[in-house]
């Protein structure tokens, strides 16, 4: 996939077209790589496709508030979803 990609902030920097911007303080990046970084350190699992799926089209409006939704990826855009769950075992053994 990504052979000289080695850390995670290049990653969302090269392959994200600047999800990280190098230039500016963790406080300062957009909520879609902190999200995701979240979801390194902490070993969440995205969701599958499938799942995803049945999140955005059939969720009752409990399921939405009782469950934390960041494992759907609900803070990318719906384009990058699929590459997320695709090579998320790639992604997650990248360095942070």
């Amino acid at each position: 996939m990504m052979q000289k990609i080695e850390t995670f902030n290049e990653f969302c920097y090269h392959v994200y077209d600047g999800l990280y911007n190098p230039a500016m303080g963790y406080e300062y990046q957009c909520t879609g790589y902190k999200e995701l970084r979240r979801m390194v350190e902490q070993g969440i699992e995205p969701a599958s496709m499938e799942e995803i799926v049945r999140w955005e089209n059939s969720t009752g409006n409990e399921e939405i508030i009782l469950v934390p939704d960041v494992k759907y990826l609900r803070f990318l855009h719906p384009l990058l979803r699929l590459f997320i769950v695709e090579n998320w075992d790639y992604i997650k053994n990248l360095k942070l």
